[in-house]
């Protein structure tokens, strides 16, 4: 989803910027796809001069990051010869900073919210929230590798919060952890966090002090340089690393990145949510597998194929790889051998680092149970840990089954399961004596 999203919101950035570079007004609401069909539709209308500066700019940035010298200013260099030109060559033409907003000179004064907003915003507000936390999650985990501290997810989201809350005094829009914004530092040659605190400041000092310098740098120019930095965010070779890993990778990549180009951005999000957590939900439930452990002369266990029918008065155990939980519990009685017809049969379940069965697992287990009793026989629940003991204990599984055929996980690997071993062996040599 990850990949997707980014690879998403990279394109996004890029569509959203030709109109600018084609000197093209469009009016495509939230799909930018619609925006880039109907660009593409009048594109006679394209503007010589701003497609000028806009292809010069993405050129010359582009190429800068690639000069040692002039990778880390790049964009400087670019604006210091595009933004001449429109006002040497007298280009009217080309749309300026401030034909979209005068730069102000200064901050807002200090003004509390109107609460009176807060219910029909509230939906708003909520989707906002949502997706600043999936971009920043989604940056850290494109920034993993880089030479930063590993991140504290839920301290950045109270600095969101707190930053959020103090921006509202003084109208700031929304903020959060920016695809763009980090794009654009990484091009930029930033290393740390830091570099939005000096980017910031800086900014600050040159709305007060050239504010008037700011407005007359062409939009082209600052598209282009959006350009080039939504660039870095495709890696291709994340991509291709999750088009190889399996089919639903592929398949959670392709429609979260498709959603971010046909759906308004929120949308992609929850739809991106959704689908991941029906894929996992559907992985899962079927990576089940129930494996027969024999245990050999030495004392060691060998795995072997669960057995479709359980033997006579012979002890099986059984362990469990994969998640288990309510969409698993399912498949899993699927796989459990079926007791119909055995003599007395008796199955070891291993259970170890399984924390919880939830009602839909315990139900699964006292079936099975009652399954192995109709046939004379008993099921055995070995590696059982403190909380799913007490769990099995709460809803009165525990007493079901019996107390003494459960048996507690210990810190020795294969000690419960061995122990458990032992006891179903008393168990099936005093039902032979009774024989």
């Amino acid at each position: 989803m990850v990949v997707g999203f980014i690879s998403g919101a990279g394109v996004l950035i890029i569509f959203g910027q030709l109109d600018h570079i084609f000197g093209i007004e469009v009016h495509s609401g939230s799909n930018a796809l619609g925006g880039v069909i109907e660009l593409f539709r009048r594109i006679a209308e394209t503007d010589p001069a701003t497609l000028v500066i806009g292809v010069a700019t993405t050129v010359m940035i582009y190429t800068f990051h690639h000069m040692r010298r002039l990778k880390n200013i790049a964009t400087l260099v670019a604006f210091a010869v595009v933004t001449p030109m429109v006002l040497i060559f007298n280009w009217s033409t080309v749309a300026l900073v401030r034909d979209q907003s005068p730069i102000p000179a200064g901050l807002p004064l200090p003004m509390l919210p109107d609460l009176g907003y807060a219910q029909p915003l509230l939906g708003a507000a909520f989707a906002t929230a949502l997706l600043a936390c999936v971009q920043h999650a989604a940056l850290v985990e494109k920034l993993r590798d880089r030479k930063e501290p590993r991140a504290n997810i839920n301290r950045d989201f109270v600095a969101h919060s707190i930053s959020n809350a103090v921006g509202s005094v003084f109208q700031a829009l929304p903020s959060s952890g920016s695809l763009s914004r980090t794009a654009v530092n990484i091009s930029s040659g930033a290393q740390s966090r830091m570099a939005n605190v000096y980017a910031g400041a800086t900014i600050f000092l040159m709305m007060l002090l050239f504010s008037g310098v700011i407005e007359v740098i062409p939009l082209a120019a600052l598209a282009g340089h959006l350009v080039v930095a939504a660039l870095s965010l495709i890696d291709l070779r994340a991509i291709r690393m999750v088009w190889a890993v399996s089919a639903i990778a592929r398949a959670s990549m392709v429609a979260t990145f498709a959603g971010a180009l046909v759906l308004p951005l929120e949308y992609s999000i929850y739809g991106g949510v959704l689908l991941s957590l029906g894929l996992y939900i559907w992985s899962s439930s079927t990576r089940i597998e129930v494996i027969q452990l024999v245990q050999d002369e030495r004392g060691r266990f060998s795995e072997q194929p669960c057995p479709a029918k359980l033997p006579d008065r012979t002890p099986v155990v059984l362990s469990v790889h994969g998640t288990l939980y309510f969409a698993a519990f399912r498949k899993l009685e699927t796989l459990l051998p079926d007791p119909e017809g055995s003599i007395k049969p008796v199955v070891i379940l291993r259970l170890r680092d399984t924390e919880s069965l939830g009602s839909t697992g315990i139900n699964v287990i006292l079936r099975y149970d009652a399954a192995l009793r109709d046939q004379g026989g008993k099921l055995i629940l070995a590696g059982v840990g403190k909380k799913l003991r007490d769990e099995l204990t709460r809803t009165g599984a525990l007493m079901r089954i019996g107390p003494d055929a459960v048996f507690d996980a210990q810190p020795v690997i294969f000690q419960s399961t061995e122990s458990a071993t032992d006891y179903a062996a008393e168990l099936s040599g005093s039902d032979a004596d009774s024989a």
